[in-house]
């Protein structure tokens, strides 16, 4: 039996990992691994144990009494360990599931410690893919889900043995006192000797891989029982012992007679730092900040996107077509509001800021800001709210800039810029670096992809390329009315006019279906003119637009001029003329009074909102 330091043994794992790659390592562990991951060695839970009986049984003097519990429970004070199975039958043999939920409680708080972000880099990046516990925990599949690990093959029960492969293609853990979700092996006869499906798996391992044994003590009978009944091993054993404590007789002589080599370590987590440095890895900081940052940039795109397809979103870009007026709210929308109205954070502060008064608004954002300063989503937001009100253009351009520079990354600000610049400052070319960014960030945004889209349609640049950037980004939400209604309007100007026909048919079915009337009129306007240029009667659905302006329905967001001057060539100047004045008829509710005298506009039969469009 050799005795080695710990550095030798770390150059000997690196040297066997490049030169010997037929020869893997798995890893066996015990308690002592977990301990300062904030679970508790077995010695002291049985400490725990014997002190809380201690005070149910009404005696003063624990030492005299831990004297005579040891004599009947042939318990060695210094090790009580070993006698872990004895102590905890003596504590809970009336309530069994009263131990489980204790053993739970105790270790709902363990964080794994350093020493297992090295294990899961280890497991995830070389071929030693195995380990071996006597533990109840799950902190090796914690951290290979924390480090970016894959998901590992977690045997928690004999029942999954079968299960076992070798060699495995992944991290594989297996718990051979059962994982403490299944009811552990806690007690004596339960640890006393190993299931036989686990004695199979085991061979078959240790047939193939060489064990490195870390934190633990050869205390239960079910593994050293089974170490004893091998006859060899494919590998030198190496049996990790912290600093100069004693090993266990029998754990010595099993070491000796399989020509292992006993390695005084510091400690589990800093031999694992030892391997770390001399396998080249990293610190795992920044991963994990970046990691951070990456899940709540994807959390956060989540609940915007949720938020847009309920029309709740204040963030989206400003040149959407959306009208103001209030409509009726579905459940999931009132469920939604009822969350940001208790969520302490920027949402709380925009709900509060789009349901106050006008007036109200701008100091409930500024006070806001000055609570979350570094909120991008709120900024924002104030940016947003100060161009469509047109309170203030500088400052809201300098919002943005404040927003970007808090989130270079953030899809929303830059779409909602790149409006800004765009409709306002006339900066065109800036503003298409702002929306080919907005996409590049967020490639999955229909937000995005349709903004950049618009801006190509308005600004007469690459009608091709704005036809492919509409459909693309209807076809990541294809119940979005305006979505429908702008591409039905693009494939106008393109003389599409079947496929802008069919398109404007289903804008109508879609806001009628979600309750969004102010896309009823404009579905119905766009249907009309498609019929006007195919040569057909468009007298059906303008009857539906004439009930919805009869019934006050309208969209003053939604802008035709574009659309009438690519069919000027296909109208007639009396059509174009008629067209245009239903069109602000549409934005404006005083218009319709000019359009009630209108001949043409009287012999139309007015049609439900409601049912199918023609």
């Amino acid at each position: 039996m050799s005795h080695w330091k710990e550095n030798a043994f770390v150059r000997q794992f690196v040297r066997t990992h490049r030169t010997q790659s037929d020869k893997p390592f798995c890893f066996v562990l015990g308690a002592g691994a977990s301990v300062t991951s904030g679970i508790p060695s077995a010695h002291r839970i049985a400490e725990e144990w014997l002190r809380e009986m201690h005070g149910w049984s009404g005696e003063s003097d624990y030492g005299r009494w831990l004297s005579r519990i040891s004599q009947s429970l042939a318990v060695d004070p210094g090790n009580l360990a070993e006698a872990y199975p004895r102590i905890y039958k003596m504590r809970f043999e009336r309530d069994p599931a009263e131990g489980y939920a204790w053993l739970e409680d105790r270790m709902a708080g363990a964080e794994p410690s350093f020493g297992y972000s090295v294990l899961a880099e280890i497991l995830t990046n070389t071929s030693h893919k195995v380990v071996i516990t006597t533990n109840f925990d799950d902190l090796v599949a914690y951290a290979l889900s924390l480090y970016g690990g894959p998901a590992p093959v977690s045997c928690g029960h004999e029942a999954l043995a079968e299960y076992v492969r070798v060699p495995s293609r992944r991290p594989m853990v297996l718990k051979i006192h059962r994982d403490l979700l299944l009811e552990p092996f806690n007690q004596e006869d339960q640890v006393r000797a190993l299931n036989k499906a686990w004695k199979s798996a085991l061979e078959e391992i240790l047939n193939y891989y060489t064990p490195v044994f870390i934190g633990y003590g050869g205390n239960d009978g079910s593994l050293m029982d089974f170490l004893d009944s091998l006859s060899k091993l494919r590998g030198v054993p190496y049996w990790c012992a912290y600093r100069d404590e004693p090993l266990p007789e029998r754990v010595s002589s099993w070491i000796t007679r399989m020509r292992g080599v006993i390695v005084r370590t510091s400690g589990f987590d800093e031999l694992m730092m030892q391997l770390q440095n001399e396998l080249g890895y990293n610190f795992k900081d920044e991963y994990l900040r970046d990691r951070h940052r990456a899940i709540e940039e994807r959390y956060r795109r989540e609940v915007l996107r949720l938020r847009q397809s309920l029309g709740l979103d204040p963030t989206k870009s400003a040149s959407s077509r959306e009208s103001p007026r209030p409509r009726p709210r579905s459940i999931t929308e009132k469920a939604f509001t009822e969350i940001a109205r208790r969520t302490t954070g920027w949402w709380q502060i925009e709900l509060k800021a789009r349901e106050a008064h006008p007036e109200a608004q701008d100091e409930i954002y500024r006070d806001g800001i000055a609570k979350f300063p570094d909120s991008a989503d709120l900024v924002g937001c104030y940016a947003r709210y100060l161009y469509l009100t047109g309170r203030d253009y500088e400052r809201s351009e300098e919002q943005y800039d404040k927003a970007l520079a808090l989130d270079p990354g953030h899809h929303v600000n830059l779409g909602g810029y790149a409006v800004l610049l765009q409709e306002v400052k006339r900066k065109n070319g800036l503003a298409e670096v702002l929306y080919q960014a907005a996409i590049a960030h967020d490639p999955e945004s229909p937000e995005s992809i349709a903004n950049y889209a618009r801006y190509l349609r308005d600004a007469g640049l690459r009608p091709e390329a704005a036809d492919i950037l509409f459909t693309s980004a209807l076809a990541k939400r294809p119940h979005e009315p305006l979505l429908l209604g702008e591409c039905a309007e693009l494939k106008l100007m393109r003389q599409e006019y079947e496929k802008a026909s069919d398109l404007a048919r289903k804008q109508w079915r879609e806001a009628h279906g979600q309750q969004r009337p102010e896309f009823l009129p404009v579905a119905a306007y766009l249907l009309a003119l498609a019929h006007t240029a195919m040569g057909a009667s468009p007298d059906n659905a303008l009857g539906h637009l004439k009930g919805c302006l009869q019934n006050g329905i309208i969209n003053p967001d939604w802008f035709f001029d574009a659309v009438l001057r690519s069919l000027s060539a296909r109208f007639s100047g009396a059509d174009l003329a008629w067209y245009r004045k239903v069109a602000r008829a549409i934005q404006f509710r005083d218009e319709l009074k000019l359009l009630t005298e209108d001949k043409r506009w009287r012999g139309l039969s007015a049609r439900q909102t409601e049912g199918s469009i023609r």
